[in-house]
């Protein structure tokens, strides 16, 4: 697929989400070394530019997860196991 060869270090295939309206993914990706936080990186579905990128304080991502009603916060969250959810608005 294109795409992936332009969102790079992605380590959850299972880990992105389109917006309710089709025009911006977000997915959690780690960096290069593969170690530390995982960071969240929206793209443009147009011309799949990254519009804007941050860190969360999930060292691993279970899933991720767009408002239905608003289309601009996002929810990560980790494993069942650790129970670590974060909300963010856009």
């Amino acid at each position: 697929m294109w795409l992936f060869s332009q969102v790079r270090y992605v380590k959850f295939a299972q880990c992105l989400s389109f917006s309710p309206d089709g025009s911006r993914m977000a997915v959690a990706e780690k960096g290069s070394s593969g170690s530390g936080p995982i960071s969240v990186a929206v793209y443009s579905c147009l011309d799949w530019e990254e519009v804007v990128r941050f860190d969360t304080r999930c060292a691993e991502a279970a899933g991720i997860a767009w408002d239905p009603r608003r289309g601009d916060r996002l929810a990560i969250w980790n494993s069942c196991i650790e129970a670590v959810l974060q909300v963010g608005d856009l």
